[in-house]
């Protein structure tokens, strides 16, 4: 849920394209990996490039050693260079509370020199996988694309088999809160104002689509998207996740998120409201939004403090510094939505392989998760596809499996369900 985020846009087919003298059978990406060794262990990244204007492929990603990184491949003649951008933090908090960028921005970078070895491209620590499949000799003009709409971490995983298809994004968010001025750092030393690890982003990042069940993978190609660091925002965190699942047209669309109650693996949100509402229970305010003030809280003893400073005691706002008072979050829709997952399926496979789990009866809360989940199920509903949203239990490194776990489980089952949806696909 960063606040720092590439604007996500949909990928336009592109009619051929040539690499090597080779066209390419899926000229809309390209897979590769990215190989490191640390303290004895190898670590690997896959990713996949999309073209961009200009005639190069790009993708944003993290390192093996979970560093936000952008990879640009280019090529001039028969020479081909991956650039490796770094992202780092740049301004004041008064930028970062005002920019919506948040301070951040791509900067140191170093150029790997690749060659073509028996159909890939291979240099330092990458290896990237050319198109088997030719065409006829000659170059294919390329219809032209927009920026690529991918963010750090956001990989796909796919499968050669020739199976039906069914397209999964599993998406998780950043870590809250940002804004070292936020109302939850008001008696907190600043030494210690450390956003927390969310887990749902940490699981989304890990998760192996290698642990699905095979009897399942033998039926269907899962193709696993990802979208981490979802921005704790509510508006840009529901836009950045509606837009990746039209990108990567999702059949199966999971939110996950992290629960104000700390004991339950996998809460599984049946229902959500049509509602923007930070908690604070305020009233006669209007609807907002309302902007954390950069000088907040004020140097004043607080029996000087404004009416609205005073407010901020009770307002709980976003990364973005944003709080809002029972604000639709889209007046033409319905006041509730019902999560098109198969809920109780995941609930009782949860059950049954030793998490806690329940379907979340009193709803995702008026939150960000819930602005979430209205739109993740609102436009899966529009494209007759099936989304929802799912609460995991607070951070804890001891329940790593048990994140992991969630995401698995909840994959296998919404498939499922997908293809009985829909067993044409």
């Amino acid at each position: 849920m960063r606040t720092s985020r590439t604007i996500v846009a949909p990928i336009v087919a592109l009619t051929a394209a040539m690499v090597a003298g080779v066209a390419f059978a899926d000229p809309q990406q390209l897979s590769g990996r990215w190989t490191e060794w640390a303290t004895l262990r190898r670590n690997t990244v896959r990713f996949r490039l999309a073209p961009i204007e200009g005639g190069a492929w790009q993708c944003e990603t993290r390192s093996p050693r979970d560093f936000p990184r952008r990879l640009t491949l280019t090529r001039s003649g028969d020479a081909w260079r991956l650039r490796l951008e770094q992202r780092v933090r740049v301004g004041s908090l008064v930028d970062e509370l005002l920019d919506r960028e948040g301070g951040w921005a791509w900067g140191p970078h170093s150029v790997v020199e690749l060659e073509e070895r028996d159909g890939r491209l291979v240099g330092g620590n990458f290896v990237i996988d050319l198109p088997r499949e030719a065409a006829a000799p000659g170059p294919a003009p390329a219809t032209p694309v927009g920026p690529l709409a991918s963010q750090p971490g956001a990989l796909g995983e796919t499968s050669s088999s020739e199976l039906p298809v069914v397209r999964v994004l599993l998406t998780g968010f950043d870590r809250f809160p940002r804004p070292a001025n936020h109302p939850r750092w008001l008696n907190t030393p600043e030494d210690r104002r450390e956003p927390s690890i969310n887990p749902s982003g940490w699981a989304v990042r890990n998760f192996d689509p290698a642990l699905l069940d095979p009897a399942l993978r033998g039926r269907v190609r899962i193709e696993v998207h990802r979208l981490t660091d979802v921005p704790v925002e509510y508006v840009e965190g529901a836009r950045a996740i509606t837009d990746r699942i039209k990108q990567v047209d999702a059949d199966v669309a999971i939110s996950f998120g992290v629960g104000s109650d700390g004991n339950v693996d996998a809460d599984v949100e049946t229902t959500c409201t049509n509602l923007m509402h930070d908690g604070s229970g305020l009233s006669g305010e209007g609807e907002g939004p309302f902007h954390l003030p950069a000088h907040w809280p004020p140097s004043t003893p607080q029996s000087r403090w404004s009416d609205e400073d005073r407010a901020w005691l009770w307002r709980y706002p976003d990364n973005a510094g944003v709080s809002y008072n029972r604000k639709k979050i889209d007046p033409t829709k319905p006041d509730r939505l019902r999560s098109t997952l198969p809920v109780r399926e995941i609930v009782r496979r949860s059950e049954r392989e030793g998490l806690t789990a329940h379907d979340g009866g009193g709803g995702p809360g008026q939150y960000i998760c819930n602005n979430v989940m209205f739109k993740v199920i609102d436009t899966q509903a529009e494209r007759g596809r099936i989304g929802g949203f799912i609460h995991m239990a607070q951070w804890d490194e001891r329940k790593q499996d048990r994140y992991l776990k969630v995401l698995r489980l909840a994959v296998e089952e919404s498939v499922k369900a997908y293809l009985e949806a829909r067993p044409s696909n």
